[in-house]
């Protein structure tokens, strides 16, 4: 698992055991890279503050398939209208706390790519920022999710990486009408507003 947002790698050591002071000790128990649970456990070792473009390019094997993609960004949308747009989405409910998009690399597939969030409590004080490879925007039956893959949140200067390869930002009070209506990937195709500017 590697995150070029956050910097970070971690190796998934599965169905195993380590030894400490001649102890076997016996991996925990955990889920592997597809998510489902591993027979023998499973062991994460962390590696802070390292780009994983090197492991990923030396050791292709170890990459999931959507870290082979070529690209970040497709063209389709305006990275400044989707910055934003979903800026000004998530402070309309900022009483218990908002999130604000610090940056974004791109958009491919209707996923935002190379994700960098900042997480500010009621008082308007920066609590964590979060990096994250990927994220999505899925509607709920109420509300919306912002589901964030591959990557790790820091608060102070801990880093943690995410459990599992994800982390979920869940919006219960956002009004469909209104985040259908800001046109924003994953929701809705762009329109004129929301597409880069024409070369030329």
């Amino acid at each position: 698992e590697g995150s070029r947002a956050a910097r970070t790698l971690v190796l998934v050591l599965e169905g195993g055991y380590e030894m400490r002071g001649g102890e076997r000790i016996q991996f925990g128990a955990g889920e592997g890279l597809d998510g489902k649970p591993v027979e023998g456990g499973v062991r994460r070792i962390v590696l802070d503050d390292c780009d994983p473009t090197e492991w990923l390019t030396s050791l292709p094997e170890i990459a999931p398939a959507q870290d082979k993609l070529p690209l970040v960004d497709d063209g389709k949308w305006s990275l400044v209208y989707v910055k934003g747009a979903l800026n000004r989405l998530l402070r309309q409910d900022a009483a218990q706390g908002y999130w604000r998009v610090k940056s974004v690399n791109g958009v491919l597939d209707g996923t935002l790519r190379e994700v960098h969030l900042e997480g500010f409590d009621a008082a308007g004080k920066l609590d964590r920022r979060v990096f994250a490879d990927r994220l999505r925007i899925v509607r709920q039956e109420r509300g919306v999710l912002l589901e964030l893959e591959d990557g790790a949140q820091m608060r102070g200067d801990e880093k943690v990486p995410f459990f599992d390869g994800r982390f979920r930002i869940f919006l219960p009070r956002a009004v469909h009408k209104e985040w259908d209506a800001a046109v924003l990937p994953g929701l809705a195709e762009p329109d004129e507003a929301a597409a880069p500017p024409r070369q030329g």
